[in-house]
């Protein structure tokens, strides 16, 4: 806490993408930084019991007001990152190394095996960028503390990504804190901004909770799974089902970088094939297909994602034969499209898929030269599902994301 700066070691193990001005990346953007930081923020805030507003939601996000008494009211997320009419409590710049433009403007082909119309359905992936970056984070406040973005980062670098598009496999990183890390000492920092006391020198209120927090992710509905598997062949990514132009600059960024772009194949398989998807290509909603609500769709309506699955990278830096993924996401308990929503049947189904999946599957997705695809680890609040154990208390389960470290990992 206080005004210092401190400097944050992030590296990347899949490419970062955080966008540009014309959709395009030229670097990375702090504005994209920011943002991803503030949703693992606020996925943890809203974990502990806060309300926290959906920014991009201009009916709902902060400041509401109260007219009569002329009260403005912001919650936890909003008096740390800013909302109109109260600034960021602390500023960001990230070093940039230099890219090749040409490199970053490239793109290469992932294939789905189906047909829109005439055209055959994919993915177009970009290089994005790689390498390593110091993150300085600055005060703007006295009552900041820089866990506030310190624990939401690990969390990120543990289990999730940084930055847009994790559905697409980018955004795995390593990041090494400045301080040991607590839920409780999160905790502390985010009452300090939010307290009465600050709030009402500010003229402000904080926001109650909302009967709407099913809308929005929460740490207590969200997974994290960790799949690894061996190679036994340096060129093993030609085998990865629909994959084009191997020899594009930036296909080979990803290569070059340590990383392979698995992800669209495997959510295809997911969410196509039919052994894997009968239940939610089966199971049918008020408003749409269950497999849309799931995996995301831009026709007719945009729907996001909710299960994201990771590039492939190395988990633990000098074994190169090594090789991790992660499927990871948020699975509230309700769904407005469906009436017997199912959510306990999704979660086993997913884990049981992953776990029972025989290496002759995964080669026909992967190529011949991937085996040994184990289930390392499986994460979820409050469940038996849980591989390091069943943990109904918040504080404890984010602990134990934090600063729990395998055996194999720590070796």
């Amino acid at each position: 806490m206080g005004n210092e700066p401190i400097t944050l070691k992030i590296k990347t193990l899949t490419p970062l993408w955080t966008g540009g001005s014309d959709g395009k990346m030229d670097r990375v953007h702090e504005t994209g930084i920011i943002g991803s930081i503030r949703w693992w923020y606020e996925v943890i805030a809203r974990g502990l019991g806060y309300y926290v507003c959906d920014p991009t939601d201009s009916d709902t996000r902060c400041p509401t007001e109260n007219k009569e008494e002329k009260k403005k009211y912001y919650c936890p997320a909003c008096l740390l990152f800013g909302a109109t009419g109260y600034r960021r409590r602390f500023r960001i710049s990230i070093s940039h190394p230099e890219y090749d433009k040409n490199v970053l403007s490239n793109k290469f082909e992932v294939l789905s095996g189906r047909l829109h119309g005439q055209r055959n359905g994919g993915w177009f992936i970009y290089s994005g960028c790689f390498g390593k970056y110091d993150v300085s984070i600055e005060s703007l406040d006295n009552d900041f503390d820089d866990i506030l973005i310190q624990l939401p980062l690990k969390l990120a670098a543990n289990w999730g990504a940084l930055g847009a598009k994790p559905q697409l496999g980018y955004g795995v990183f390593s990041f090494g804190q400045e301080t040991e890390l607590s839920i409780s000492m999160f905790a502390k920092a985010l009452a300090r901004i939010s307290s009465d006391e600050k709030l009402k020198k500010l003229d402000f209120h904080l926001r109650d909770k909302a009967n709407t927090s099913f809308i929005y992710p929460s740490l207590k509905e969200m997974f994290f799974a960790k799949i690894r598997f061996l190679s036994t062949d340096n060129e093993w990514w030609k085998g990865i089902k629909g994959l084009k132009n191997v020899n594009d600059l930036a296909f080979k960024s990803w290569i070059d970088n340590n990383s392979a772009p698995i992800s669209p194949t495997v959510k295809n398989w997911f969410r196509y094939d039919d052994n894997v998807s009968k239940f939610w290509k089966t199971e049918k909603c008020r408003e749409g297909d269950l497999d849309n609500w799931l995996f995301g769709t831009i026709r007719d309506e945009r729907i996001a994602s909710k299960i994201n699955i990771s590039g492939a990278y190395h988990p633990i830096e000098g074994n190169k034969d090594l090789w991790e993924f992660r499927i990871w996401g948020w699975i509230p308990i309700q769904n407005e499209r469906c009436k017997d929503f199912k959510r306990e049947e999704i979660l086993n189904r997913l884990k049981k898929h992953i776990a029972n999946t025989t290496d002759k599957k995964w080669q026909e997705l992967l190529g011949g030269f991937v085996n040994s695809f184990e289930l390392h680890s499986w994460r979820e609040f409050n469940s038996v599902r849980d591989t390091f154990g069943l943990l109904n208390n918040m504080n404890d389960f984010i602990d134990s994301l934090i600063n729990k470290v395998s055996e194999v990992e720590e070796e």
